[in-house]
């Protein structure tokens, strides 16, 4: 009682203060509050913390006390920025969170004295906000496992949900702590155990186990480990997805040649078709490096496109949507390989028919299901690259004969939606321009 009446008689010496303060350091005092509520990033609580510098006393320290635990009960993404501010001004004035924190342990202890039903919101944002303060080192361990043992030893109803949302906050905190990791530990374990003992609805159940897992989240597998490779190739991707370049073409082909070919000359082509890895307008310059190497090594260019239809293959008979940038990235350099004279037309027709008659894993000897339209763009982008040079001769018609095959492909499907219509309108129209789209089925196998 002689503690009580001490206390009142403190807080009425306080409120006489606070009448003889001027009626403008009052204003400013309440706009500066004001003001803390819409300071929701660092930057900006930072700065509140500089103003308040020029507020600071003794009376303005307990009224910013006052109105950090006022915090409004909806607004709890407000209660890390304001423990930052506490935790900014606590060197300056070690005051500032002891008083805070002393309002926010009697309010957690009137609650459990009285425990009413009521005020859920409250009571969650006061032990949030104790969580908060624990982080920044404000409050003691102490005082939040207080709290949290409160909790269990009622363990019903909201003292679960207080118990669940301290946890959130600060348990992941409290369990990697070393002072602090046994006993939470052990609290931890208490309430997994009330949890199967006691008959919870399923909301309560799956706060209980996202509060644990989020304090003890299970081990994950271990990352794949790294390829090791050795230096020669490690230099051989530094030059062909690092330095490569319209500026350095000539000098990444000079250091490529130095290499000793008979034993890496196999590395040499894997990584050329590794086209994906480098940016889509550099292909060419892919397609112009294996040219130029092929003037002095014959059986480079043998060896790519045979490899480089092969990998084209397996990519549509997988049909995966992860590896479709890779298979238009190889189309592109196909294409670029008969510009720069790797590989002659036969080559790119066969490529071209193969494109639209091999089978899938899923469809069996069919091409593709009748709604995917994939492959369209496969073929446009490969003609796109080298069809303007099928304008003369033999491989005028070749294209011909193909265009039709095309356009009958289209027609079997069920649908062509906007995008690929425009890509087709676009490779016709380019390649074509004088000739009409085929309407019917008739029409392409005549």
């Amino acid at each position: 009682e002689k503690e009580k009446e001490k206390e009142k008689e403190k807080e009425k010496e306080e409120e006489e203060k606070e009448e003889d303060q001027s009626q403008v350091d009052k204003a400013k005092m309440d706009d500066f509050i004001l003001t803390l509520q819409t300071c929701q990033s660092r930057d900006l609580i930072d700065k509140a913390a500089v103003d308040f510098c020029e507020l600071n006393t003794k009376l303005n320290r307990r009224r910013l006390a006052r109105g950090l635990f006022a915090v409004p009960r909806t607004q709890l993404s407000l209660l890390p920025y304001y423990a930052r501010l506490c935790a900014v001004l606590a060197p300056a004035m070690p005051d500032l969170p002891e008083m805070l924190a002393g309002m926010l342990e009697k309010e957690f202890a009137d609650f459990m004295r009285y425990k009413s039903e009521s005020n859920l919101e409250t009571k969650v944002r006061n032990v949030r906000f104790q969580g908060e303060l624990l982080k920044f080192k404000l409050t003691k361990p102490l005082a939040v496992f207080t709290c949290l043992q409160s909790c269990i030893d009622d363990f019903a109803y909201q003292n679960i949900e207080l118990a669940c949302n301290l946890l959130e906050v600060c348990g992941r905190f409290l369990h990697r702590s070393k002072l602090t990791h046994e006993r939470t530990k052990n609290m931890l374990s208490t309430m997994l155990r009330l949890k199967s003992v006691k008959n919870l609805d399923s909301r309560l159940d799956t706060m209980l186990e996202n509060a644990y897992y989020l304090c003890c989240p299970p081990e994950r597998s271990a990352r794949s480990v790294r390829k090791v490779r050795s230096a020669v190739q490690e230099y051989v991707r530094h030059l062909l997805f690092v330095r490569l370049s319209k500026q350095t073409l000539e000098t990444v082909k000079k250091q490529l040649r130095k290499l000793d070919w008979k034993e890496h000359e196999g590395y040499i082509i894997k990584c050329l078709l590794k086209i994906h890895k480098c940016k889509y307008n550099q292909v060419y310059l892919f397609a112009s490096l294996i040219s130029g190497l092929n003037r002095y090594h014959n059986n480079l260019a043998i060896h790519l496109a045979d490899d480089l239809l092969s990998e084209m293959r397996h990519l549509l008979h997988a049909n995966e949507f992860s590896k479709q940038q890779r298979l238009l990235s190889l189309a592109k350099l196909l294409g670029e390989l008969y510009n720069d004279l790797v590989v002659d037309s036969v080559v790119i027709f066969d490529a071209l028919y193969t494109l639209l008659s091999s089978g899938t894993d899923k469809t069996g000897p069919m091409p593709d299901p009748p709604g995917d339209l994939f492959r369209v763009r496969v073929v446009c982008t490969l003609l796109d690259t080298c069809g303007h040079y099928f304008d003369r001769g033999t491989s005028k018609k070749r294209l011909d004969l193909f265009l039709a095959h095309l356009q009958r492909y289209l027609l079997l499907k069920e649908h062509l939606s906007m995008d690929v219509e425009f890509t087709i309108s676009d490779t016709l129209e380019a390649l074509r321009p004088d000739h009409k789209r085929l309407q019917t089925v008739e029409a392409a196998e005549a």
